[in-house]
């Protein structure tokens, strides 16, 4: 098992049972209530839809047990969600380059439920590494990808290019038990 103390990026593919994807996929999908994010200024850029519907993504954590099952795999009890939305990418979408350390961050999480990617489309996952080099991550269906906000260098969200294309997924971060006794962090879930 890689250690979610000090590995960077976990990826883990098929993270539910098919019928728990596909009911997640369905309430992420089904979903109309959108806000646009826009925002610019000289160090952050993005473009991309979100929706924080708390008592949609307690339903989405309540039928897919994902709270439970990000405890087994990474081996933390009590974990607690400081911050999580829906996040769609469409045409013209993009994340600039930037990390997730502050604001009381310990890991990250984006729970993927696109049915279709290619790196083509664009809407990917990039990491920059060591070397200043892309990492690239493709929005796979039931793809899970956990980080630790502190150690994670930036990345970015390519600009998604095909039309009629929606890069979808469950986004947030997630603390220890331990750490939001130090930060005393209010959680929604």
């Amino acid at each position: 098992m890689n250690s979610f103390e000090y590995e960077k990026v976990i990826v883990i593919d098929n993270f539910l049972t098919s019928e728990l994807a596909d009911n997640v996929y369905v309430k992420i999908d089904a979903e109309d209530r959108w806000t646009k994010m826009k925002y610019k200024n000289k160090n952050f850029h993005y473009s991309f839809s979100q929706n924080e519907d708390s008592e949609l993504i307690k339903n989405i954590f309540l039928i897919s047990n994902l709270k439970e099952l990000i405890e087994e795999i990474t081996g933390f009890s009590d974990i607690t969600f400081p911050a999580v939305f829906l996040s769609k990418y469409e045409f013209g979408d993009y994340l600039s380059p930037h990390n997730d350390s502050d604001e009381g961050r310990e890991y990250g999480f984006i729970y993927n439920v696109t049915r279709e990617s290619s790196i083509e489309d664009g809407g990917i996952l990039h990491c920059i590494n060591e070397n200043n080099e892309y990492d690239p991550i493709l929005p796979m269906y039931n793809r899970l990808i956990i980080f630790k906000a502190d150690k994670m260098r930036n990345h970015f969200v390519s600009e998604v290019k095909k039309q009629n294309y929606k890069r979808q997924s469950l986004t947030g971060w997630f603390n220890t038990k331990k750490f939001d006794n130090l930060k005393k962090e209010k959680t929604i879930i």
